[in-house]
């Protein structure tokens, strides 16, 4: 099969080293594992992209427009850039489909993106669709109101009625959107993110002196791996961590990643005194993120939003690690508490009695780390991913 893959956004490039990167590089290489060729064409870019460098005066200017008119205005004025730009992306796609003559178009659906579907009509191929959040509202999040919502609405209504099949990362978000926009349940898929199992090498001396550098040689290790923003719990995690640390004097709180938010960490940490206790390490390169995973014995995704597929909680189970994870329906999706990890309500308290029933209990420990590594490797990597899609 001859399959176009398709992302509008003009911000997701390719080879960005982030989670909707990851996922466009994947779900592509896993297409052609299974024989197929794929044609990728990524509105944002192939090739990596070097810092671009804008002048001071530029972004001086930019930030008093920005300040001098209400938040709308500006929010609004970006939301229609982008609706210009989705327009002029139609002669590109109608001349790339007419050339290569796709069997399908696989669509990575975003925020008013409807060229993809459109064509896709137009010219009579067969059109998935692909959304992994509910943009509308996550814009608005993290953005603010945009006086096109509803024109958003409609045209994210028109991607899932358009498309022949739509694929989404939870239980959760089928049930958004089917009531939502009104589609048939039948037409929605639940497709969980995964991972790559061939990327999974483990270098036993590079994680000996990941040991040594930090003194975790003799430690239990209690991890965190990811980027740092509020909604992610690093601040509940380290709370928790305060309130056990003094009664075990084998305890160590690894925090991998970087963010927004590090400093303010960082002082949290201070103020409750267990600075010492606890390593930041910084980004790590991916390539080495498994290395840093396999030194924790329990791995902590802390918070989570209500619609997400984390794929950290596969990367942890790849390895056979004791998750600690938010009892949200993402998570449930794919755990059953107690068997594959421990699922909490994302509260000092809660996570303070999960770790401290980890560390009492080992065997425990280890059985949940066994039992989701098994389901992990089998039905959570994306060449299983990908044939489940095509095979609906």
């Amino acid at each position: 099969m001859k399959i176009l893959y398709y992302s509008p956004h003009p911000n997701l490039n390719l080879q960005d080293p982030t989670g909707y990167g990851t996922h466009m590089r994947e779900m592509i290489n896993a297409f052609r594992l299974l024989g197929h060729e794929v044609i990728p064409l990524i509105a944002g870019g192939t090739e990596k992209k070097g810092k671009k460098s804008k002048s001071n005066l530029f972004s001086l200017l930019k930030n008093n427009f920005k300040r001098s008119i209400p938040s709308i205005i500006w929010e609004s004025f970006r939301d229609y850039s982008l609706l210009l730009f989705d327009r002029g992306l139609r002669d590109v796609l109608r001349k790339v489909i007419r050339e290569i003559k796709p069997d399908l178009i696989y669509e990575r659906g975003n925020y008013l993106q409807i060229s993809g579907v459109e064509m896709a009509k137009e010219l009579g191929v067969k059109h998935y669709l692909e959304i992994n959040a509910p943009y509308v509202e996550e814009r608005i999040s993290f953005s603010g109101k945009s006086l096109l919502k509803r024109r958003a609405e409609i045209i994210e209504r028109k991607q899932f009625l358009l498309s022949d099949k739509a694929f989404v990362v939870s239980s959760i978000l089928k049930v958004y959107f089917v009531q939502k926009c009104k589609i048939d349940p039948q037409k929605i898929y639940v497709i969980p993110n995964a991972i790559d199992n061939h990327t999974i090498k483990i270098n036993s001396v590079f994680e000996g002196v990941i040991r040594k550098k930090y003194g975790l040689s003799k430690q239990i290790v209690i991890g965190f791996v990811g980027s740092f923003f509020p909604y992610h719990g690093v601040d509940v995690l380290i709370n928790a961590f305060s309130k056990i640390v003094s009664r075990y004097n084998d305890i160590h709180l690894l925090i991998i990643g970087d963010g927004e938010i590090l400093d303010l960490l960082k002082k949290n940490a201070q103020d409750l005194g267990v600075e010492n206790k606890i390593t930041f390490t910084g980004n790590v390169d991916h390539a080495d993120i498994y290395n840093y995973i396999n030194i924790m014995d329990i791995a902590v995704m802390a918070k989570s939003n209500w619609y997400g597929s984390p794929v950290k909680i596969f990367e942890y189970g790849a390895l056979g690690k004791a998750i600690i994870a938010p009892n949200v329906v993402p998570l449930r999706d794919v755990m059953v508490n107690k068997v594959d990890g421990i699922l909490v309500n994302s509260t000092v308290y809660e996570l303070e009695r999960a770790i401290k029933t980890l560390i009492y209990d080992v065997e425990l420990r280890e059985k949940i780390g066994r039992t989701f590594q098994k389901k992990v490797l089998h039905e959570h990597n994306w060449e299983y991913m990908a044939k489940k899609i095509l095979t609906q």
